[in-house]
């Protein structure tokens, strides 16, 4: 896809969005309503929105420098001049006089590039920062979603440790009612007691350890979406789907070619290239159309009102400007050759963002797979436990450290998930392919 056909695409997208903005928002907020919600209320992004309509305007500016340019002088002043008389021989030959008039005049001055270089170097320039706006505000696109998507996992993944938290604070505070009944039955001890009043009060040191992140990721995810989080609703299973291609060298290579950064270095490229072009272009003669008219009333002494009017070729050759325009050449070519190698590291970097991302999700679904089977071993191994507890066979510190690691492969588990859900927003991203239909997608992939 060329970079013409990518800014089409780009405008087609910020046109559905917009639409999309206008549709009332449904009752139960998933990923796609929170980033149309932050497309309304983040200020970087309405920043970037504000920037962009600026940029915009290098397409009128870029015309401008091959359009002709009209200026109207307009002057009127007063003069007065004494002249003083002459003699000889002490007799006056010319006797002293005073002069006074008011000259006015009024010109228009016309100029009409016919060849010139560095003009169009310069508009070659303004049409490749108005394409560098669309990049960089479609780069804000893409990171708006990728900011709304990392802080609402954040946010879910809190709530699950303040959840898990108080699930434990509670097996814990049950554990040590059991600790308590059995050492009044005389089947206890004093340890065990003291040992599940410790893990009782850890348990709620915890909690509140939890309750102060989940606050703070609430208003990391409000600085972004605005005031108003829906209410949080834990993750209870992921759809897990391995990328397609699965072949980590093609989406390395479709990242080459359109990941967002590698098309705004490009553009740099071509920005640089018109700035080389532009000081070359300041050792070649130009030529222009111009044209002049002029009225006056008294413009001297002598004349009462004059009309100018002239039209013609001017033809400016640069001879010497002492040594100015051979170092600015050099400066500007200079300037490419490191555009040129910006474009080298942004693919290489686009192609490490993608292999991390591809291998996110690979190795994700992995890692879900294997939390889930910790899950359930843990579980048995709760239960097992317990029950040896009760048969004398198992002791209170056994059950104890059998229900935290419980609630830590849980806990795990759920931070797997959001991890695999980021990997593939992030694999979207890297190949400059992430909209909001992807969050739509996300947001089918999450059982509840």
């Amino acid at each position: 896809m060329k970079i013409t056909e990518t800014l089409a695409w780009l405008k087609y997208l910020r046109a559905l969005l917009f639409v999309l903005l206008l549709s009332p928002l449904t009752a139960s907020a998933g990923l796609y309503e929170l980033f149309l919600r932050a497309q309304q209320n983040d200020s970087a992004y309405a920043a970037a929105r504000a920037t962009y309509e600026g940029d915009q305007e290098y397409h009128a500016i870029g015309r401008s420098y091959l359009l002709p340019s009209l200026t109207l002088h307009s002057e009127a002043t007063s003069e007065h001049t004494e002249r003083q008389g002459t003699t000889v021989a002490n007799q006056p030959t010319l006797p002293s006089q005073t002069y006074s008039f008011n000259p006015q005049s009024a010109s228009l001055h016309l100029n009409q590039p016919l060849l010139d270089f560095s003009l169009l170097a310069s508009r070659d320039e303004a049409y490749a920062r108005a394409d560098l706006g669309e990049m960089t505000f479609a780069g804000e696109q893409l990171s708006l979603v990728l900011r709304v998507a990392q802080a609402w996992f954040d946010y879910l993944l809190a709530q699950d440790g303040v959840d898990l938290a108080r699930a434990q604070k509670e097996a814990y505070i049950g554990q040590q009612e059991q600790a308590e009944h059995l050492y009044k039955g005389g089947m206890g001890t004093r340890t065990d007691v003291e040992e599940s009043r410790a893990r009782v009060e850890l348990a709620q040191s915890q909690e509140l350890v939890a309750t102060n992140a989940l606050a703070v990721k609430k208003r990391e995810l409000e600085k972004i979406i605005g005031p108003g989080v829906p209410p949080a609703v834990s993750v209870s299973a992921v759809q897990l789907v391995a990328p397609d291609p699965d072949d980590v060298s093609q989406w390395a290579e479709t990242a080459r070619e359109h990941n967002i950064k590698v098309l705004a270095q490009r553009v740099n490229l071509r920005i640089a290239s018109a700035q080389a072009d532009h000081a070359q272009a300041g050792n070649y003669p130009n030529l222009s159309l111009v044209g002049d008219y002029t009225t006056a009333h008294e413009p001297d002494f002598y004349t009462d009102h004059q009309q100018t009017a002239l039209i013609g070729l001017r033809m400016d050759l640069p001879v010497y400007q002492g040594g100015r325009l051979t170092a600015q050449s050099r400066q500007a070519a200079a300037y490419r050759e490191k555009a040129r190698d910006d474009v080298d590291t942004s693919m290489r970097d686009a192609e490490i963002k993608t292999t991390e991302a591809f291998l996110g999700i690979s190795n994700g679904i992995r890692q879900i797979h294997a939390m889930e089977q910790a899950v359930k071993s843990a579980e048995i191994t709760v239960e097992g436990m317990e029950a040896g507890q009760k048969a004398g066979l198992r002791t209170n510190t056994d059950v104890l450290n059998a229900q935290q690691q419980l609630y830590t492969s849980r806990y795990n588990l759920q931070k797997e998930r959001y991890n695999y859900l980021i990997s593939r927003v992030q694999l979207r991203a890297a190949i400059g392919a992430l909209n909001g239909e992807d969050l739509q997608i996300l947001d089918g992939m999450i059982g509840r």
